[in-house]
């Protein structure tokens, strides 16, 4: 429990809001979400001044649960506990124009979202892949899988919730293990004399665990060739380290068609090292740690296949993705919506019908540019305009009337600015602007 210290001027407004979360959580979610819906209720009303010293307290009770909802997939019907976002509504007693308007100013006040990991139920942490993802000199990593010292310094900076290494003990034996094999912190290179001795007494397991610990000192690394060659010994040490492919497709100096392949033989490494687990898991993917790097692999290749122009092979791989693990842990939806539309796919339906409780703009503003296509244009114009007050940054970029950044960001929320920038990046501009009629027709629509 965090701190819930509120001012004395707030207190009747917080244990009014309070009580009500409370019931409603006890009644229809759990305590995970009790909990943390009370702390951000708490922390509003610290906000100086705070947004709860207007309007009802269960308006904003519904507006603190559908913020930590959102963070947390609770409309997704994958998850456990599930509820539809007008159902929420519905049992707060709240329209969901004041429910969400609310629900958006706390996530953008109070930087409630997905990769967030304060606003993060605890029994989710571990497997939101975006709280532990950080870029170290351009490279996008798990941080779980780098050096504790890397660990130490982003937990440091605030930029995870705790350090991996220190998670459990197993893993701190797991680690000295390792150490131990390797007789120093110093990674060697090839060509030292007592490395193939090292590698034939250590089993597959230390072997695993070794190449892993080699290929974590990429990121340390200031120049391209160090990074390779560390690739090459840590395959040298066990030929399915994923990871290590990956560096290779990253840093080599290569065509197209090399890094490519690289990619491709970065998704069978783990599909290898999975073994049997493949087939049994099916459906559960990413759920499982083992399957991870097979999952991490599958996404590096799919956005490298649409980047040079191999779409079909692009929306292949990232529609097995979503076959493995339906309940999408890594968001590829996001991205697959707009290739789908792009490519006139007809799997577009079948997507943002199963996904129909997604409120991303990626799906929301997908759904509109949809029925514009069909030429259902009441449809159309209904669905804009609940996407619009979902998000209502995405269209001043559309238009042109706002400038994107060089760079998309790394990180977003739920109805920011920063929601629709990476949604503009990630293919949704180049959606619409293919699209004939469709930009200019949003500038009609009030």
């Amino acid at each position: 429990m965090s701190n819930r210290k509120v001012p004395k001027a707030m207190e009747e407004k917080f244990n009014e809001t309070s009580k009500i979360i409370e019931e409603f959580c006890s009644e229809h979610l759990n305590h995970e979400y009790e909990d943390l819906c009370v702390d951000l209720c708490a922390a509003l009303c610290r906000k100086r001044p705070s947004p709860l010293e207007k309007g009802r307290a269960k308006t904003w009770a519904c507006a603190i649960v559908h913020a930590i909802g959102s963070a947390n997939f609770l409309f997704d019907p994958e998850q456990d506990p599930h509820m539809k976002a007008k159902d929420l509504y519905l049992n707060f007693g709240v329209s969901s124009s004041s429910g969400g308007t609310k629900s958006r100013e706390i996530q953008e006040l109070m930087d409630v979202n997905f990769f967030n990991g304060q606003w993060t139920l605890p029994s989710k942490l571990e497997d939101n892949p975006m709280i532990w993802q950080l870029s170290v000199n351009g490279l996008i990593i798990d941080v779980r899988n780098a050096p504790r010292e890397l660990q130490e310094e982003a937990y440091r900076q605030g930029l995870i919730p705790y350090i991996p290494a220190d998670k459990d003990k197993e893993d701190k034996k797991r680690e000295d293990k390792a150490s131990k094999c390797q007789g120093s912190k110093i990674i060697e290179f090839p060509g030292n004399k007592t490395k193939s001795k090292r590698k034939k007494n250590l089993t597959e397991k230390e072997r695993k665990q070794l190449a892993d610990e080699i290929i974590s000192g990429v990121y340390e690394c200031d120049y391209a060739d160090e990074a390779i060659e560390l690739a090459k010994e840590a395959l040298e040490m066990y030929e399915n380290c994923s990871q290590a492919y990956i560096v290779l497709g990253d840093v080599s100096d290569c065509s197209n068609l090399e890094r490519k392949a690289y990619f491709q033989k970065a998704v069978e490494a783990a599909k290898n090292e999975l073994g049997k687990e493949f087939e049994e898991l099916k459906g559960h993917f990413w759920l499982a740690h083992e399957t991870r790097p097979y999952m991490m692999a599958k996404a590096n290749l799919a956005h490298y296949l649409w980047d040079i122009g191999h779409r079909s092979e692009a929306i292949k791989e990232a529609k097995e993705m979503l076959q493995l693990n339906p309940n999408d842990n890594q968001g590829i939806r996001w991205l697959i919506v707009n290739w789908l539309i792009l490519e006139n796919d007809s799997y577009i339906e079948e997507l943002l019908k199963f996904y129909e409780d997604d409120a991303s703009a990626s799906i929301i503003f997908s759904k509109a540019l949809l029925e514009f296509k069909k030429g259902n244009n009441k449809e159309a114009e209904k669905a804009l305009k609940e996407a619009k007050n979902h998000n209502p940054h995405v269209i001043p970029y559309l238009i042109g009337k706002k400038k994107l950044p060089k760079q998309p960001p790394e990180y977003m929320g739920f109805g920011d600015d920063l929601e629709a920038q990476s949604y503009v990046f990630d293919g949704g501009y180049e959606a619409w602007k293919n699209t004939e009629g469709a930009i200019a027709w949003i500038k009609t629509i009030k």
